[in-house]
């Protein structure tokens, strides 16, 4: 074989391994890219973030009707750590009086019996009880969690709160009811909240705080930055 014939055979070996690693180099990059992306489209992210529904009358709301910071709250029935959380914001909203809280149900799939007490608030929304019904899903959580006879219970606490019985039931089963729940379910999607109970003071979200007194530094510096 000629010379000339041998250098344009290694040049050419040459050039394919260069588009090979090029090609390697390339999909690499692409695989990052999407990584990236993931993470700042909130794919894998745990950053905290805004919130995405602005509070409407349709929210369920206490607290000051004119306040000078919003706590919106995505919660569990079922959760422990909402659980935790109830007896802090309940402390927080006596010391506090300014401060106006919403809560929209977040149910996680692994409590079974998340859903079921989400609809007992909503029925009893519907005849002017929805907080009492709260605190009492609450204040009875260990009662109720690991039961399959939670439904009956509820309906139980129903009667303690003297509402109309059926009523009560009838509203358990609405569509109406259901769409209340999975349209916060969809709304804490779109603020990418993934755990429960997750906190946004005045639409921008916050990590936990361990008490009280962090609860309200949080709520000052939210409102000195703004």
């Amino acid at each position: 074989m000629k010379i000339e014939e041998l250098n344009r055979l290694a040049s050419s070996r040459r050039r394919k391994r260069v588009w090979l690693w090029g090609g390697v180099v390339l999909v690499v990059l692409i695989v990052i890219g999407i990584s990236v992306a993931s993470v700042k489209s909130g794919g894998i992210s745990t950053a905290v973030g805004d919130l995405s529904d602005p509070v409407t009358a349709a929210d369920w709301q206490k607290g000051s009707t004119n306040p000078t910071a919003t706590i919106v709250e995505y919660s569990d029935f079922q959760c422990p750590a909402c659980g935790s959380y109830y007896s802090i914001i309940k402390e927080l909203l006596t010391k506090r009086p300014d401060v106006a809280l919403v809560y929209r149900h977040y149910p996680l799939p692994q409590h079974l019996q998340a859903k079921i007490a989400a609809t007992a608030a909503e029925a009893a929304g519907a005849q002017g009880k929805f907080w009492e019904m709260h605190d009492m899903l609450f204040d009875n959580q260990a009662v109720w969690s690991d039961k399959t006879s939670a439904p009956e219970i509820f309906i139980g606490y129903a009667a303690a709160l003297k509402l109309d019985l059926d009523q009560f039931r009838a509203d358990v089963a609405s569509a109406t009811t259901t769409t209340a729940i999975n349209d916060d379910l969809a709304s804490g999607r779109r603020s990418r909240v993934n755990s429960t109970p997750t906190f946004f003071i005045d639409g921008e979200q916050v990590n936990n705080p361990a008490g009280v007194d962090e609860f309200i530094k949080l709520i000052d510096q939210t409102k000195n930055e703004s």
